[in-house]
Order: structure tokens, then sequence, then C-alpha cells
């Protein structure tokens, strides 16, 4: 059998990086913590050209330091095997300078701060309640939105009665790394909400960016006008001893040259804790215009009932079962189990 590849360089870096952070005095003085996720999993559908395979998820490090009073640095770095071959992303790197109790400053590569899962749960799988993302917020071109950004961001939590927070983000735009755009236009990000109390939130957001011609699309054609995308989102959570709740709602316009194109997105997860255990539900679609200038059309829905079990505060078991109904390659139902962890 064929082993995968493993270029050392990247992780020798990495592990590089672990030893000097874990080097006695200076992360005391720092205040530097070391952490990480990673899960295994089981999935199988009824497709005839699919077979049951065990899925090793990506392995998550985590990298938080206080490096003063009011300067914080944090770092998100992934392994996982793709194609074959052993891949090391950076997926977050972030300065923050908390300004004042209302602000804070941040700068780097980040979630861009679209809605609410893609800023409450991260690419350890662990926190979510789920053993996938939803379509709307898969990372790394698998969904429909770009949900790392590089650029510069000012939040804020707890404002007035209301206890307001909000997120404002500008950076690179869809097409551009993390280290270069591909054009003058900068995306722009907008986030509002209210923690109407300790458990339910409401809010909304908005993303806007421009998208260079010779940029590939999701069907990875270059485009051959440039297209200007905007986002509108609006979510709702609850999470209660007696009932979990988390709905998002999205709205996408594309405009080039032949027109406006639009899709809608949602999905809709309701859990009722039992101790340790959740039983679960969620229900999400998202639908791509054929004409669309930018998005691949491939309509997505799924339904999906699935089992938690919380072993311990850094261990848990996930069972789903669904219906998948996917432009792309077909009808399916499919079955999962996971198995993640924190250390």
């Amino acid at each position: 059998m064929t082993q995968p590849r493993f270029s050392p360089r990247p992780a020798l870096i990495c592990v590089a990086l672990v030893a000097l952070l874990g080097n006695g005095t200076e992360v005391v003085a720092q205040n530097t913590q070391i952490r990480g996720f990673a899960d295994v999993a089981l999935r199988a559908s009824d497709r005839d050209a699919e077979n049951p395979s065990f899925d090793l998820g990506q392995v998550d490090l985590f990298i938080r330091s206080r490096l003063a009073d009011n300067f914080n640095f944090f770092a998100e770095i992934t392994f996982e095997q793709h194609h074959g071959e052993w891949e090391v992303d950076v997926e977050r790197v972030r300065f923050d300078w908390i300004a004042t109790p209302y602000m804070t400053v941040q700068a780097g590569v980040q979630h861009t701060p679209l809605g609410v899962w893609n800023t409450d749960f991260h690419h350890g799988t662990l926190m979510q309640p789920t053993i996938d993302r939803p379509v709307l917020f898969k990372f790394h071109g698998r969904g429909p939105f770009k949900l790392h950004t590089t650029g510069i961001a000012i939040t804020g939590t707890d404002l007035g009665s209301a206890h307001l927070a909000y997120d404002v983000m500008v950076g690179n735009g869809i097409g551009a790394d993390t280290n270069s755009d591909n054009d003058d236009s900068k995306s722009v990000t907008a986030r509002l909400y209210s923690q109407v109390n300790q458990n339910t939130r409401l809010g909304g957001a908005w993303y806007t960016s421009h998208i260079s011609a010779g940029v590939e699309d999701q069907a990875h054609v270059a485009l051959t006008d440039p297209v200007r995308m905007n986002v509108f989102e609006v979510f709702a959570t609850h999470s209660g001893n007696r009932v979990e709740l988390m709905a998002e709602y999205a709205h996408a316009r594309n405009k080039g040259a032949a027109g406006t194109s639009t899709s809608n997105g949602f999905y809709v997860y309701g859990g009722i804790p039992m101790g340790r255990a959740i039983p679960y539900v969620m229900v999400e679609s998202m639908d791509f215009p054929l004409d669309d200038p930018y998005f691949a059309a491939n309509d997505v829905s799924k339904l999906i009932a699935g089992f938690r079990w919380d072993a311990a505060a850094t261990t848990a078991i996930k069972w789903e079962v669904r219906r998948i109904q996917s432009g792309l390659v077909g009808d399916a139902f499919e079955f999962a189990m996971q198995w993640s962890i924190a250390y």
C-alpha cells in the first residue's frame, strides 16, 4: 500500500515553534498556553461509488499568549492530509490590543466575522454541536464564502442596556491570499448583535468584496469580468438547560456584467441537553442559480438526526444519520460517527 508522502520542513518549523514557546521562563512571563484538538470519524453512504471509510480529521494546534496587560497574541495551526500528503496550514494569526473595555483592535488573519457559527466554532470539531460544519460555513472553498480574512478589525461587547456587540473588519478580498491582495478594493465585514440575556443572542452581518477578472470562480473557471459580492446575514442562538438552538440565514447578491444573481442559504439546529447526552436535529439548504457569475451550480439540502455524548469536557462522540440532496453528487443517505478530543 502506498504511504502518504510527508514534507518534513513545515512540520519541523511548527515543532521548533512549540519547543521555543514551551521553554521555561519566557512562557511563564508571557502567560503562553498551548492547546489542541483532533478527531477521527467513520463515514458511509448508499452511493455505489463510495466505500465506508475512516477519516482522520485535522490536528489543530492552539497558541495563546498574554504579551502585556492590554496586548494578546493568538495562533491556530492545523495538520491535515490532502491528496495523500500531509499539509501544515496557518489558519489564524492575530494580534489584539485592548484599547478600552469596549473596543479591541485586532490585526492578522482570522475568521471573517460573518454570522455566528464561523466565529464561535473553529477547526477543532469538539466545540461544535454537529460532526461537520453547515454548507454555509465550510472552510477552504468547500462552501460559498471566504471565511478567513487578513486585515484589521475593531470589535467590542456589552454596550448599553441592550448588551450590544460589534465587529468591523477591513481586509483582503476574494481572490487574495494571506500576504497580498489582487486589487485595490478591500473586503468589508460588519456585524452587530445583542446579547439579549445570558443564553440568547440576536444579530446580523454584512460582507462585501470586489472579485477581479482573472480570479477563479467556484467552478474553477477564470472570471472574464469582475463581480461584486454582497452578503446579508441574520442569526439567532439560544443555549439553555432544556434546549439549545442555532439558526442563520444568508442572502448573497453577485453583480456581474450580465446582471445580478441572488442565492439563499440557511441552517436550523436544535438540541435537547440530557446530562452528558444531547440528541439533536439540523436542517440546512443552499441554492445557487445556474446563471450566477461566481458560485458553482450545486444546490444542497440536508436533514440530519444526531446524538452527542460528552464523555468528559475534553472528549465527545457523535453519531449522525443524514438525508442529502445535492445537485453535484446526487441524493444519498449517509451515516457518520466521530470521536473528537481536546488536549
